[in-house]
């Protein structure tokens, strides 16, 4: 049978293409090796947030006294974690297929292997032909060729997620975002948590205040970070489990891209400014081919090609180009952290005059009722225009807060305009309009 587009991969991407393309009336074909939902719904983003959760509220319980409840001794239930992760996953996982179904979406759950431009077969046995393709297969974790996972003492992070036991001793290999999160996750449950670093800072790239402030928060929780290290340095028998979090690689591997010859640079499927290939009807969107290893950004590129492919399909002329000055980067440690646009170094390097205002969580009545007082909002300001260039967000509902940042960038609404917008009180997003203030404040004076 022959689809005007075929998608290989079913993760944020894929789907959110697949959805994209029959509303626009083309036929679609989604092909998935694996589970529907990708690494975001099975190993990423949504359990490993189910396991944040709780060891958040494990932590909370344990500070319960000073909201002036008393409790018996509590403990937790690693296996009742497994299960609450794998609910929310079915259920999901449910929905997705739900509208599937409704949508009429083709869903083939078959590995796809590419024999020439314009066909691929199923599982090596049935053809599928189409006007054009999607690649949308995501990615995986990188491993050390000394400390190859085996799910019994040394894990990836889709490994850990099913680990039957709570670590007594758990060293993380990596200080990025994700080694970070687990770092909390494991130290909250619990584990003595050790973590080592190959450079000179935690979330490395990130502004380098996020950096020694987490450091001060980690220390304050008895997690050992150590910076300018490798695990070659450390005694490995001294854990009883090792966490490999030394970042991810596009997931290409037997697609058979030297069938039609596709460009690879750095890893990564190779595309220009609409996402298109070298191989004019064949795309690729999400963690194989972008710089943001995100899934909402994963989701929006996935929309962006399928528009470029069917303004091709239809031999409209039109451009449909992402747009990445406004991506939010959400980081799920407590607290906290989110970041949006240019930082302070950048925005310099980039020739830019900036205003820099900050207000701290210390000043917010919401932060002291829930307790959750450590952070800090920081805008960085074009001077001669009064619009945001960016922002930095270090505390509670972090990941929440920054979508305002975001949708104040994309809409170009000035920082004297947000200040003089009324947020409700008490909450968190009033620190906004506090920091916005104060920009405007020191621009007056």
């Amino acid at each position: 049978m022959k689809y005007n587009v075929a998608i290989i991969g079913a993760g944020w991407a894929g789907f959110n293409a697949a959805c994209e393309a029959v509303d626009l009336g083309l036929s679609a074909i989604l092909i998935e090796a694996d589970q529907i939902g990708g690494v975001c719904l099975n190993h990423g983003c949504i359990p490993t947030k189910v396991f944040v959760q709780s060891s958040k509220m494990f932590s909370s319980f344990k500070k319960s006294k000073s909201f002036a409840i008393d409790h018996a001794d509590i403990a937790f239930n690693i296996k009742t974690l497994q299960k609450n992760k794998t609910d929310v996953v079915e259920r999901l996982k449910k929905g997705m297929n739900s509208i599937i179904k409704r949508k009429q979406i083709t869903f083939v759950n078959k590995k796809a292997k590419i024999v020439s431009e314009h066909e691929l077969l199923l599982d090596g046995k049935e053809k599928i032909e189409f006007d054009y393709l999607l690649l949308t297969v995501g990615s995986m974790p990188k491993t050390l060729e000394h400390l190859m996972p085996d799910n019994k003492k040394i894990f990836t992070s889709r490994g850990i997620l099913d680990c039957p036991t709570m670590p007594k001793s758990l060293l993380i290999i990596g200080g990025g975002y994700i080694g970070c999160e687990f770092a909390q996750v494991f130290a909250n449950l619990g584990s003595q948590v050790s973590l080592v670093e190959l450079t000179d800072s935690l979330l490395h790239g990130l502004d380098k205040e996020l950096s020694q402030k987490l450091q001060v928060v980690f220390k304050r929780m008895g997690i050992k970070s150590y910076l300018n290290t490798d695990e070659t340095k450390v005694d490995l028998n001294e854990f009883d489990r090792i966490l490999v979090s030394v970042g991810r690689k596009s997931n290409i591997e037997g697609l058979g891209l030297e069938n039609i010859g596709l460009q690879i640079e750095k890893d990564k499927i190779k595309v220009n400014e609409i996402l298109q290939t070298n191989i004019p009807n064949v795309f690729a969107a999400g963690d194989c081919a972008s710089e943001y290893l995100l899934a909402h950004t994963a989701s929006y590129e996935g929309r962006i090609a399928i528009n470029n492919i069917f303004v091709k399909h239809t031999g409209s002329a039109t451009k449909f180009i992402p747009d990445y000055k406004a991506v939010p980067t959400c980081i799920f440690t407590e607290p906290q952290i989110a970041t949006i646009g240019l930082n302070e170094d950048d925005a310099k390097k980039k020739g830019y005059e900036i205003k820099v205002s900050k207000f701290f969580f210390l000043g917010s009545g919401m932060a002291h009722i829930q307790g959750e007082t450590e952070g800090f909002v920081k805008l960085i300001v074009d001077k001669d225009t009064d619009l945001l260039l960016g922002a930095i967000i270090m505390g509670p509902e972090a990941s929440e807060l920054i979508n305002i940042i975001s949708l104040t960038i994309n809409n170009k609404i000035k920082v004297s305009d947000l200040a003089k917008t009324i947020f409700a009180h008490p909450s968190f997003s009033e620190l906004i309009t506090e920091a916005a203030r104060s920009v405007n404040e020191s621009q007056n004076n």
